[in-house]
């Protein structure tokens, strides 16, 4: 059973959704950190990883696995969102990226009637109860390339403006939820999620059955992030421009994102964002 947190100023309890303390609003830390940080969490995670490891070495491919664990320590998280998305993010200090379910309650955004979205809210009062309205995703990746299905543009995250406030998951926690733990009455497992300073522990064990002795450095990223096959990540509280440092985007072919591609890039350089811009093909 997991011990009550006691805030540390006053004493008074903390309950696991809240980040700061109710009697004296102590800040007691971000909920999906203290989560992934739990004990059992962690040694979970650690046997895990150490089977895989194991693993690897039996079928003589441990050089690799730990090639990859160590390019995983370089990882970004990436949010993907179209042009015109990313254009009004960046254009004003005053916008602030927030989750669906804040702009579900603010009235800038209907319900999406469809069974996906269902799923994805069931999966996430359970997997963040109580604070779901505060988590925003991204997903790992190694090359500053997201995942294209939420948009042909990936804004990179800096590990600065994250890196205390996010984890990480095996996978997209619906697909998780769907294939490993479908009862919503039993809990998630533990060990599948990670503080963001453990991710390439996680990602590497996750890979493992992916990784052969003939896997290259080049291969990595697609390992790594291979269409809805990607490490989840999760991030407490809301983002703004100045929260990214890179912008990958597909090259322009038509005019219209040809003008829309100059104009972000007018925008980052006027006000001195010093997002470094990448065009590829």
């Amino acid at each position: 059973m997991v011990p009550k947190l006691q805030c540390p100023t006053c004493g008074a309890e903390v309950r696991a959704h809240e980040k700061d303390c109710p009697s004296c609003a102590s800040f007691c830390w971000f909920p999906n950190v203290r989560k992934a940080e739990e004990a059992e969490e962690i040694s979970a995670l650690e046997g895990r990883y150490e089977v895989a490891r194991a693993t690897a070495l039996g079928r003589d491919r441990e050089p690799v696995f730990l090639a990859y664990e160590s390019a995983l320590a370089d990882s970004v998280a990436v949010v993907c969102r179209s042009l015109d998305q990313v254009k009004a993010l960046l254009s004003s200090e005053s916008a602030v990226y927030i989750s669906f379910y804040k702009q579900r309650s603010s009235g800038g955004r209907r319900a999406e009637d469809t069974p996906i979205e269902t799923q994805r809210e069931a999966t996430d009062v359970r997997v963040f109860p109580s604070y779901n309205e505060e988590i925003r995703f991204a997903a790992l990746s190694l090359d500053g390339k997201g995942v294209s299905s939420y948009g042909n543009c990936s804004l990179v995250l800096k590990s600065i403006a994250i890196a205390r406030r996010a984890t990480v998951f095996w996978e997209n926690a619906v697909e998780f939820c769907n294939r490993v733990c479908p009862d919503q009455t039993k809990p998630i497992p533990p060990g599948y999620r990670a503080p963001w300073p453990m991710r390439a522990k996680l990602a590497a064990a996750k890979a493992e059955p992916s990784l052969d002795r003939h896997t290259t450095h080049e291969e990595f990223s697609r390992i790594l992030l291979d269409g809805n096959l990607f490490v989840e990540v999760h991030i407490y509280g809301p983002l703004n421009r100045n929260s990214f440092d890179r912008l990958l985007i597909p090259k322009p072919s038509g005019t219209a994102d040809r003008a829309m591609v100059s104009g972000i890039k007018d925008v980052i350089r006027k006000d001195g964002l010093g997002i470094r811009v990448e065009e590829y093909s």
